[in-house]
């Protein structure tokens, strides 16, 4: 690989360059696939990849292990709490067997978490849901083809004591989304793998008696933030940084098989891009981030853009603790002049950069950067691609590229939190795919077109190298922060109290949002309350011209899953005091907010 000048001409510059970086013969392109092949088969060699999940830890670890490799020698952790489901496993026990199951995502906080003696019946099986009619279903356990979108509840309604899901090839990522309720009922629901789905097919017609066992507790565990730096070569601009970040999680509706291989697109890139950029240091800093808790509303990159706006000195330290202020410290070494996120995909091979605003109602303004970006890709375009474009601008109108296509449909992305927070931030993002290998069980690798990702890789891999050797390249500044914070303590009546004052401890508090999944990613901002109640959730957009209020809500849980404890809306709770309003209008950068709740027991109403 060769070093030149960045102050020949541009055009000349950015040919020879990129003719060496990637070696444009048929060979090259042939290892760059392999790579990315072996990268996306390790990532997806666990059962599941939700943070919280051993196969979650063990592929940061092999991230790190990759890096550590490629020589680079600096390596940071970021660790966040999370609030997750956990299946500690479940069984169906069938003629003296014990068959494995798995839990499907909750309703709400319900999960399929049964009693301690578990529930038994006989089987039924309702095919796609239409085969339930003239059979007995009151008191069963009804055996339902994955593909049967939302029949499932239709089930219960006729009284079904449980519903196990079994397994189908190349289902739809719509179907996981009709698999839970945005509201905590309890209908245990479990997914069988082909073995036992064709075992219990074979028995089905027999309706023979099962018992089901088996625990899915909501519990609170520790997502890790990877952060490698690659120090600039240039002793001028090494003080300056370029962040690039990925996510390396995956999603599932069935949180014990989340394999995520389509979905370790990202971080697959950006590991690749980490390899180019160990053997060729950029001009300046760059800062390479891998991300846990995307799909949980972006839960990694919330808790670290915190850290990311004190090391800019547009926050006080002063929340950050111990841990994350060394991180600060570090990473204020280098100014910052702007950050790039990667949401990739292999459904197509275009990508198109874009101003990160979803999930968020921010309004971003065309950066400093865009002519040059874009001048940077028609070099790429004409000199490695024959001229055909590749780069959608969705940063301002271009009608030259505008048949190229967009975003199949609102996409939350980890660089709309940074930009949330004012940095200076772009997205790259896969066009033109609807992502139907999101969010689902069989996410193999088998399934993702690695060539496709390839072309996405040298293409970001040209145009984030020139930009941070571009010793011209113009200043970004930050923009308004709209990054809030809402804290609080969750509270109930005690037996003699006139106000709300002893603590719910280990609520679960909910920002309750619009939807309940997008794109995979669940929406909603989740918090474990500590033993005194006290709750943090980073992140809410707050003091933007279209802020809307947000619901928030704390539950309660038994050992057994069952909800002990709801939010009061009656005149004892919320409408006792003005200031214990659960609809909040976040128009400050933090909010503090005291929630009622009251002991209760639930009961799961059809029809109303």
């Amino acid at each position: 690989m060769y070093y030149l000048s960045t102050y020949i001409s541009l055009k000349t510059l950015l040919v020879v360059v990129l003719l060496c970086a990637f070696r444009s013969s048929a060979q090259a392109e042939s290892t760059l696939v392999d790579r990315l092949d072996n990268s996306i088969y390790e990532l997806s060699s666990h059962a599941s990849r939700l943070t919280g999940y051993p196969g979650a830890e063990a592929a940061a670890d092999w991230i790190e292990g990759q890096l550590l490799g490629m020589g680079i020698g600096e390596i940071h952790r970021h660790e966040f709490p999370l609030l997750m489901p956990v299946d500690d496993g479940f069984t169906l026990g069938l003629d003296g067997q014990s068959l494995p199951i798995h839990g499907v995502w909750p309703n709400l906080i319900r999960t399929s978490t049964l009693p301690e003696d578990g529930i038994g019946g006989p089987l039924v099986y309702g095919g796609d849901g239409l085969s339930l009619e003239g059979n007995e279903v009151d008191g069963r356990v009804v055996l339902l083809e994955y593909e049967s979108q939302d029949d499932w509840v239709g089930a219960f309604q006729l009284g079904a004591k449980a519903v196990v899901f079994l397994a189908s090839n190349g289902a739809h990522r719509a179907e996981a989304a009709q698999k839970f309720l945005s509201v905590p009922a309890n209908l245990p629901r479990f997914f069988a793998d082909e073995h036992v789905s064709a075992v219990l097919r074979q028995r089905a017609a027999d309706k023979p008696a099962v018992r089901l066992n088996g625990r899915m507790p909501m519990r609170q565990v520790s997502g890790r933030n990877i952060i490698a730096i690659i120090e600039g070569r240039d002793v001028q601009l090494r003080d300056e940084a370029v962040y690039v970040t990925a996510y390396y999680d995956a999603m599932s509706p069935v949180p014990a098989v989340a394999p995520g291989a389509e979905q370790s697109s990202s971080a697959t890139a950006l590991l690749e891009l980490a390899r180019i950029w160990s053997e060729r240091q950029p001009q300046r800093t760059v800062v390479l981030i891998w991300t846990a808790g995307h799909f949980q509303n972006l839960a990694g990159m919330r808790y670290l853009t915190p850290v990311v706006m004190a090391a800019s000195g547009r926050r006080a330290p002063d929340m950050l603790n111990g841990q994350e202020r060394a991180l600060a410290e570090r990473l204020g070494k280098f100014r910052l002049r702007f950050a790039a996120g990667l949401d990739l995909s292999t459904g197509s091979s275009l990508v198109g950069v874009f101003r990160p605003t979803a999930p968020f109602r921010t309004s971003l303004l065309a950066p400093p950067i865009t002519s040059r970006l874009m001048n940077r890709a028609a070099a790429f375009e004409d000199s490695l691609r024959l001229g055909r474009r590749v780069l959608a601008n969705g940063l301002k109108q271009d009608f030259s590229r505008q048949s190229l296509g967009a975003m199949a449909e609102v996409v939350p992305m980890d660089a709309s939190v940074l930009a949330l927070s004012g940095c200076p931030t772009v997205a790259f993002a896969t066009i033109n795919d609807s992502r139907s290998r999101f969010d689902v069980v069989d996410d193999v690798p088998e399934r993702v077109h690695s060539v496709r990702l390839s072309e996405q890789v040298e293409l970001l891999a040209s145009l984030l190298t020139s930009l941070a050797d571009d010793p011209q390249l113009e200043f970004w500044e930050w923009g308004n922060d709209a990054f809030g914070t809402i804290r609080g303590q969750v509270v109930h009546y005690g037996p003699r109290s006139y106000l709300p004052d002893k603590p719910t401890g280990n609520a679960l508090v909910r920002v309750r949002l619009r939807n309940p999944t997008l794109a995979g990613v669940r929406p909603d901002f989740w918090a474990a309350a500590d033993d005194s109640g006290y709750y943090a959730i980073p992140g809410v957009e707050t003091r933007i011209i279209y802020t809307q209020p947000v619901r928030l809500e704390a539950y309660g849980v038994d050992a057994w899953g069952a909800i002990s404890d709801a939010p009061d809306w009656g005149i004892n709770g919320e409408r006792k005091l003005p200031g214990r309003s659960l609809k909040v209008l976040m128009d400050d950068l933090e909010e503090e907010v005291q929630i009622v709740t009251a002991s209760l027991r639930g009961t799961t109403l059809f029809g109303l």
